[in-house]
């Protein structure tokens, strides 16, 4: 290993090392700060990644510090590790972002978490392997680094749009094969107690009827349990006015299918009595046309 003095040449190096450790710190705690977050778990994600970023920094910069004021005999070796927390703090913000954009993508964010990994998986190996440019090059290679995003970028959404398609064809047969079995397309009104805001007209609900009876689809189901969750965290919010009637409807819970012990999945809804106070939990699993028969729930 190559021992020298420390020379102007490390000493330069050691020195640009602390400004860009400030830059990177700074620029982290304006994120950490100034930054809104939806959600809480991926709130206390980005904050656990935040800080380490601002303590690699801050390990960068006391370090190169040292290192100045030793003013003795350093090695390559040393000079390496003095920068390696500054690239982790690097690499940390690079998937703070992914995660960020992925998560601004809604619910086909998680689909794409994979595309995305491999996007920054290949952009680091090109990026690294530019040492082998020389200066006269440089635009051509960043030109080849751009032509390969865009390549991916436009492969993507030829994947999305293709997968968009299909799935809409997909929705499209599933509702031609219901409709098939005699089944009719319908809405009524919610007979159950939910929190009211000012002015809001009846719940009614999309569902499925045949034979005198009522049917919910798995969607449908979600989109209840959806309606659900933000009437009761409105009245959480005070932004509306409590339930009033003799049943009050206080969750639906949608159970999928688990082998061996469930064979399809169903829809539990639970109310409360009033007065009283009981509570009532009632289950409906899905049948072999794909719907759940909500009409012995008395929701609708």
């Amino acid at each position: 290993m190559k021992e020298q003095l420390l020379s102007a040449s490390d000493r330069a190096a050691l020195q640009s090392l602390v400004p860009l450790a400030s830059a990177l710190g700074v620029t982290t705690m304006f994120a950490l700060f100034f930054r809104s977050r939806k959600r809480t778990p991926f709130a206390v994600f980005e904050v656990f990644a935040i800080v380490a970023v601002l303590v690699a920094a801050a390990l960068t910069a006391a370090t190169a510090i040292s290192l100045l004021h030793r003013d003795t005999a350093i090695s390559d070796h040393e000079l390496t590790q003095t920068a390696m927390p500054l690239v982790v703090a690097v690499f940390l913000l690079f998937f703070i972002t992914v995660i960020a954009r992925l998560q601004a993508a809604g619910d086909r964010g998680w689909t794409m978490l994979p595309i995305g990994l491999a996007c920054v998986y290949i952009a680091a190996e090109l990026t690294v392997r530019v040492w082998a440019a020389t200066p006269e090059n440089a635009s051509l290679v960043a030109f080849a680094i751009l032509g390969v995003g865009a390549l991916l970028a436009c492969a993507v959404a030829l994947w999305e749009r293709y997968s968009a398609r299909g799935s809409r064809r997909g929705q499209v047969k599933a509702l031609t094969k219901t409709v098939a079995a005699g089944y009719l397309p319908d809405r009524k009104p919610l007979l159950l107690a939910l929190p009211e805001k000012e002015g809001a007209t009846a719940t009614e609900i999309a569902c499925w009827a045949r034979r005198g009876r009522t049917y919910l689809d798995l969607d449908g189901c979600l989109r209840l349990r959806t309606q659900i969750e933000d009437r009761w965290d409105a009245l959480r919010k005070a932004e509306a006015q409590p339930p009033t009637g003799s049943r009050i409807l206080a969750a639906v819970d949608v159970r999928y299918r688990i082998p061996l012990r469930r064979d399809r999945p169903e829809a539990r809804i639970s109310t409360v009595a009033v007065p009283g106070g009981d509570n009532d939990l009632a289950a409906a699993s899905m049948n072999e046309d794909g719907l759940i028969d909500v009409t012995d729930l008395g929701l609708v």
